[in-house]
């Protein structure tokens, strides 16, 4: 066995993975283009969706058709709307491009870091999951954009360049307010003053949608959005909703922090504390905890990087878990005749490789820590 993966194969490996993205949104509609004339054949159910029907107001009428949250996230639906085509095709257009911005900053920040190989099986790993799977079946929200923007300022943080930071986090929160809180990446650099900065920048463009746009009078008390939000989702189900995120990889978390040595520990740490914390602040208010979680993709990339590089002659674990967790996705969305779907049982096996390589691979990454 050969101690990396050849680049035949890495590239047959992301020739795949489109082809499956494509096969995907195939089963929901058909080809976006041919389905211009009726756009509600597109993605199905989906498109009748409540927060796209908002962002679609927005690009078509201006930001007063659309209600408190939707009107302050001003940045998808502004651009959307310079694009050709109707709302949905300038919100789909911005949010397919985003993920595929997503996947390149992914790679990017592996090349810098010395990892080759390694960036490519790691970004596999995380696309391949529930939480990019989501993002690109429903690409008339601004989640795309936002995370994007969010791996465009944690390359700004690790490169020290300030002032594209500043610039990348007052963009995302422009898209989606929940990206305030990563204002606080560049405490990593120990900088209070340009911290401070940072957090000042990314809370005016938090507040200036809400005093340059007209008030929603029919905005909800917050105490009735979390009552409302836990009505429709009960514990249970959001709890499933975390777990799809990144299915039988939150197994090999604990191994993959193990894996980080000590010169990128502070940085990945402080990164994965503040993904986690927003995220499940957010989660409180929102219904659906699984959107919320995304906000993990960025760091589950770093902190794997690491573990893959110490583990990089096993490679055809690394495929056989991105492909599993694929297939596994697949059998969901497109269930056998008479409903039979692989899907619970390729999540146990896989499941079970996760924690097989947890248990048999933890004493040789315990004992062999690069720095």
């Amino acid at each position: 066995m050969t101690s990396k993966p050849p680049i035949w194969l890495i590239r047959a490996c992301w020739g795949l993975f489109f082809i499956w993205l494509f096969a995907n949104a195939d089963a929901w509609g058909g080809y976006v283009w041919e389905k211009a004339a009726h756009p509600e054949a597109w993605f199905g159910a989906y498109f009748g969706d409540q927060d796209s029907e908002q962002y679609f107001a927005w690009v078509e009428n201006g930001p007063s058709f659309a209600r408190s949250p939707y009107r302050y996230r001003v940045l998808a639906p502004w651009l959307a709307g310079w694009l050709p085509g109707t709302p949905w095709q300038g919100l789909m257009i911005i949010s397919w491009s985003s993920l595929a911005g997503f996947l390149v900053i992914c790679l990017r920040t592996g090349y810098q870091m010395g990892y080759t190989w390694e960036a490519h099986l790691a970004t596999l790993l995380a696309s391949t999951g529930w939480a990019f799977l989501y993002l690109y079946l429903q690409p008339f929200l601004t989640d795309a954009l936002a995370l994007a923007l969010l791996a465009a300022s944690i390359l700004a943080v690790r490169n020290h360049r300030f002032w594209l930071f500043v610039l990348f986090i007052s963009l995302a929160v422009l898209t989606r307010e929940v990206m305030f809180p990563f204002a606080l990446l560049w405490w990593f650099h120990r900088e209070k003053g340009k911290t401070g900065l940072a957090i000042i920048m990314a809370g005016i463009m938090l507040f200036l949608p809400r005093i340059l746009l007209p008030e929603d009078i029919l905005e909800p008390g917050i105490l009735e959005v979390i009552r409302n939000s836990w009505q429709v989702s009960p514990i249970f189900w959001r709890l499933k909703e975390i777990y799809s995120v990144l299915g039988p990889c939150w197994w090999l978390l604990p191994l993959a922090w193990k894996a980080v040595p000590p010169s990128e520990r502070s940085f990945t740490a402080h990164l994965l504390g503040i993904s986690l914390l927003t995220a499940m602040l957010a989660s409180v208010i929102a219904t659906d905890t699984g959107r919320m979680f995304t906000l993990i993709l960025p760091g589950f990339v770093l902190v794997m990087l690491n573990l893959i590089r110490q583990s990089i002659q096993h490679w055809p674990i690394w495929l056989i878990l991105a492909a599993g967790r694929a297939a596994s996705l697949w059998s969901a969305l497109h269930p056998y005749p008479r409903g039979l779907s692989l899907h619970p049982w390729l999540d146990i096996l896989l499941a079970g490789i996760a924690i097989g390589f947890l248990w048999v691979y933890w004493p040789k990454v315990n004992g062999r820590i690069q720095t």
